[in-house]
């Protein structure tokens, strides 16, 4: 979903106060953000633009940054940005960044790590280090930190830098909106300004949401057409992949905001072992409390075997149900074979 952020800075320790400003917004494989930086009488506003894809196992990004102002008090050069994040477990993550400049031959990166102890936001270490030409870890360009979901929607996160400054932080999500505040302070553990956030955009789990929508939803899953395990990328629109059903219903199932869960089964053709799998999943879903409401039109077995775990199915007068029964049967030649002496392999 669309998300947008904006971020400001404090005039050194003052808690209200506004200096330093950023604007960051994405959407589905592209983003935009802007940050305003002021040091004295000079100013300067860095851009970039970004493309992004892939999945929550690998994906890759390229961006390209430019600026307006002063570049050279602040030592800035136009540069393009290129990136991958892997998940190989859910438990770790690993991030590689390279920044090559457009007007000289200056180039790094930043290697960047996340570990997961349990698998989940409850608690996530990481920690990330420069890599640039002439520089060895042992030096200052490196951090570490922990962030702590106390509840879904309220997180703490504290950072230690090589130069021995140090960042603690809290953010509050109320779903579709949040807010936080972040306190820098400088090697000598004294405080230097305040980071502030609001946050818009698409819907993340709070518990401060869960409380106030609590049984108000319904989610609905639209299996019209063929259900597989892959899908190509491109003019495929008509397969809907198995995982998915799965992950979703399964997400729908531990959400406290939904109390409904209503599949539209028209026109669909599944294997029966997937439908048997989809049918358990939705059992599941209705032991967590769940009610399930399934609309069928021309079902054959095995789509009424899937629509029959619905609390209430929905027919039009026109559809029709066709139910010869289910059947599984072998038939055994070995013996046959051996009497006219022909071997079977």
């Amino acid at each position: 979903n669309p998300d947008a952020r904006f971020y400001w800075t404090s005039d050194g320790p003052q808690t209200w106060s506004f200096q330093d400003w950023g604007v960051f917004m994405a959407g589905p494989g592209l983003g935009f953000g802007m940050y305003r930086q002021t040091l004295g009488e000079h100013r300067i506003t860095d851009y970039n633009v970004s493309l992004g894809f892939g999945s929550s196992g690998f994906s890759l990004g390229a961006g390209y940054t430019w600026f307006g102002g002063d570049k050279e008090a602040f030592g800035r050069q136009t540069q393009i940005t290129a990136s991958a994040l892997m998940r190989p477990f859910r438990w770790v993550s690993l991030g590689l960044t390279g920044f090559f400049s457009t007007e000289t031959s200056q180039q790094e990166g930043v290697l960047e790590l996340g570990f997961r102890p349990f698998g989940t936001p409850a608690v996530t270490l990481f920690a990330d280090a420069l890599i640039a030409q002439d520089q060895t870890f042992g030096d200052e360009f490196w951090s570490a930190g922990a962030a702590l979901q106390a509840v879904p929607g309220v997180n703490i996160v504290g950072r230690y830098f090589g130069d021995e400054s140090f960042t603690v932080g809290l953010s509050l999500d109320f779903g579709y909106g949040a807010l936080g505040a972040q306190s820098h302070y400088n090697s000598e553990s004294q405080h230097g300004y305040n980071t502030y956030m609001l946050r818009s955009g698409g819907l993340k789990n709070s518990i401060f949401q869960t409380t106030l929508a609590q049984d108000m939803a319904y989610v609905t899953y639209n299996v019209k057409g063929t259900v597989d395990y892959q899908r190509f990328m491109l003019f495929d629109d008509g397969t809907v992949r198995f995982y998915d059903l799965l992950r979703d219903i399964r997400a729908a199932a531990e959400d406290p905001r939904v109390s409904v869960l209503a599949l539209n089964l028209s026109t669909m053709r599944i294997r029966p072992e997937h439908a048997w799998e989809l049918r358990e999943q939705l059992h599941s879903a209705q032991e967590q409390d769940k009610q399930v409401v399934a609309y069928i039109e021309n079902a054959g077995m095995t789509g009424y075997h899937l629509a029959s775990v619905a609390d209430v199915i929905v027919m039009e007068p026109l559809a029709s149900l066709t139910l010869p029964g289910f059947m599984l049967s072998r038939t055994y030649f070995k013996g046959s074979l051996e009497k006219l002496g022909l071997g079977f392999d």
